[in-house]
């Protein structure tokens, strides 16, 4: 630390703390933590599939209760966008989920939380209803994924999961893409 006169001066000590201080190393020192808490909120009761693998998906890829969204997000002035890339390839069936549609577009800042009203009006117009299972991938990592399954916990709708690995996985296991324009029949989410 510098002194007024430009030359190094001692920090100010701390003051001994003493007792408040707890050797979080002894026998009994965790005895006020509580082990009986379930947490509640929107993340309660987080199914253990949060995580699909590619097996598991190229196996249920036709199930009809099943949804697959691709949540990729690329910075602005990045090419191809997210989208681009999407119609470029995408897994069969797969919906593409838009941060920046489903979003508050009344606030002047990007990707904000958009209400209830509007979240289920956009996912139902894609296809996405209260009963469906949802799988989300990422082109590239999995930021996007990751931010539209928590879009989906903070609305209610647990039935949501990640594909692992993303695009990148599907890919890696050789499982097929398609370029096909899909129209989905919208849906009711409540």
């Amino acid at each position: 630390m510098l002194n007024a006169g430009g030359t190094a001066s001692r920090a100010p000590q701390r003051a001994d703390r003493g007792s408040r201080r707890r050797d979080c190393t002894r026998a009994g020192a965790h005895a006020n933590i509580r082990t009986d808490h379930h947490p509640t909120g929107p993340l309660a009761g987080i199914p253990v599939d949060t995580l699909v693998t590619t097996q598991w998906l190229a196996a249920n890829l036709g199930a009809t209760e099943l949804r697959v969204m691709d949540a990729s997000f690329k910075m602005p002035g990045i090419t191809p966008t997210a989208a681009e890339s999407y119609c470029g390839r995408h897994i069969p069936g797969a919906v593409f989920f838009d941060i920046d549609r489903i979003a508050d577009r009344d606030s002047h800042l990007p990707h904000m939380l958009p209400t209830a009203e509007t979240f289920a009006r956009e996912v139902g117009a894609l296809g996405i209803g209260s009963n469906h299972r949802v799988v989300l991938y990422d082109q590239s990592g999995l930021a996007g994924a990751a931010r539209a399954w928590w879009m989906f916990r903070v609305f209610g709708h647990e039935r949501v999961a990640i594909l692992d690995g993303g695009l990148r996985a599907w890919l890696a296991a050789g499982l097929p893409v398609d370029s096909t324009r899909v129209t989905p029949v919208p849906a009711r989410f409540a």
